[in-house]
């Protein structure tokens, strides 16, 4: 049995993650910003509230095995003005200093700290096929993902593993951006975004917390990795993938000055894309988009 620990674990990948620990006999505990609000949905773990991570003395239950953070604001609010970029940047930069922060003021520290990232780390990377050490975009996803990471990598400091896997779009049907992304589709009015052409990576939500709990217990694994499924896909195939498994036409297009005139910057969300391919950590249970869309959407 290990002691872990686990920020945004309400969150549709946190909740499975969650759940997942607790059926092998792990202890776990969460963090979280309302734990009185939260504790009915969180009855089943211990309960700590980011406030008392900023108090001085030690407030982390020892020991502590392992920390996987996945603590963030969604990324999909609508405008990305400069209140908007301000909470996405806190909710993970300011979180993951603070958290390195307290589990450097641990006496038995974790062995691993397991800190999300997101492909939005590489920009838009256009025909090119990412690979770790590249550097990071420029755009504010790009500046967003590095600065976070350096943040996590920060407990190497205190001889803490840390794994920063670069997650595509988690695919599942309880959160995340199938729900929406799909809604249109079931009325026959699913959409190609700008050209098409760039590429989207993904992955399913059960693949992705094998991937998670691989990097837990993996020693050799330490610093970012590729969490993605199959091969590369253009948005164009991902769409007409999607398309065909709801049995639905694709017909429609949204041209990229209409997305960029609606949605501003937030529009780098579709329009940006990385062709990378899966890291190969942990096997897949759904290599294929099809399979995985089949599962959720069925």
């Amino acid at each position: 049995m290990k002691r872990i620990l686990i920020t945004g674990a309400t969150g549709f990948i946190g909740q499975a993650l969650k759940k997942r620990l607790l059926q092998a006999g792990h202890q776990v505990y969460v963090v979280t910003r309302n734990p009185d609000a939260k504790r009915s949905l969180l009855s089943d773990v211990g309960v700590l509230g980011w406030e008392t991570l900023r108090q001085p003395h030690q407030v982390l239950p020892e020991p502590l095995d392992a920390v996987f953070h996945l603590a963030g604001e969604s990324l999909a609010q609508w405008p990305w003005n400069a209140r908007t970029r301000d909470r996405l940047w806190r909710s993970r930069v300011e979180s993951t200093h603070l958290l390195v922060e307290a589990l450097g003021h641990m006496k038995c520290k974790p062995h691993a700290l397991v800190s999300a990232s997101g492909m939005g780390y590489y920009g838009d990377a256009g025909e090119k096929e990412v690979r770790i050490g590249d550097a990071p975009g420029s755009d504010f996803l790009g500046r967003l993902a590095s600065a976070w990471e350096r943040e996590a990598l920060k407990a190497e400091e205190f001889g803490i593993r840390v794994v920063l896997p670069r997650f595509g779009m988690v695919l599942a049907g309880n959160g995340g951006a199938l729900p929406r992304l799909a809604l249109p589709f079931r009325f026959g009015l699913g959409t190609v975004m700008g050209s098409g052409e760039q590429y989207w990576g993904w992955i399913h939500q059960e693949d992705a917390v094998d991937l998670l709990i691989k990097a837990m217990e993996t020693p050799e694994l330490r610093g970012p990795i590729h969490a993605v499924s199959g091969p590369p896909l253009k948005q164009s195939e991902f769409a007409r993938i999607l398309a065909e498994v709801l049995g639905k036409p694709l017909w429609l297009r949204i041209p990229e000055i209409f997305l960029r005139s609606t949605l501003g910057e937030m529009a780098d969300l579709f329009l940006h894309g990385q062709k990378v391919k899966n890291g190969s950590v942990a096997p897949l249970k759904f290599p294929t988009l099809e399979k995985a869309l089949k599962n959720i959407l069925k």
